[in-house]
């Protein structure tokens, strides 16, 4: 159980080094504000948004927070319907699928150089061959493979870019 909520929520640190990229501006308030109503449309959107466009650190904070707080208050209400009318849902619906295309709809608009299709292939593929082992720990090292695919293919373009500088 602890593995699995450990696997599962790994994805708060890929988030979090993302977040750091952009160089935003918290005080220490406003950091432990933005790590409590972080969720995963949030990231999305605030990380694409300051990618692509010219923003001071302080926009981009005001950007995540004007995304960060509506987006929150409606995962809040959405868990308290769950919680108090999951029950009304038939069993035979699987809204597992749900989840998987809410990912995949964060994931395409990210995809932008080849890194980042390196990492999706390498952690996609692998994941279709360890989606059945115990724990999600097949997730977890899907994102590992990815990110090493990603990093390495990244590592050898800078090389391959300096050496024919020379």
């Amino acid at each position: 159980m602890i593995i699995t909520h450990i696997a599962i929520n790994f994805r708060y640190s890929i988030y979090s080094a993302g977040l750091s990229q952009l160089k935003l501006h918290f005080t220490p308030a406003s950091k432990i504000a933005a790590a409590h109503v972080l969720i995963d449309q949030t990231y999305a959107l605030t990380f694409l948004r300051c990618q692509d466009h010219k923003m001071t650190a302080k926009e981009k904070s005001i950007y995540y927070f004007g995304t960060a707080f509506p987006m929150w208050l409606v995962w809040q209400l959405g868990t308290a319907v769950g919680i108090f009318g999951g029950s009304l849902i038939p069993a035979h619906w699987d809204l597992k699928f749900a989840i998987t295309l809410c990912f995949i709809s964060l994931l395409i608009p990210m995809i932008k150089n080849r890194s980042i299709v390196v990492a999706t292939c390498f952690a996609g593929i692998t994941s279709s061959f360890t989606c059945h082992w115990s724990y999600n720990l097949g997730f977890l090292f899907s994102i590992i493979v990815g990110v090493l695919a990603g990093g390495t293919y990244t590592k050898a373009s800078l090389r391959r870019e300096s050496l024919e500088l020379l």
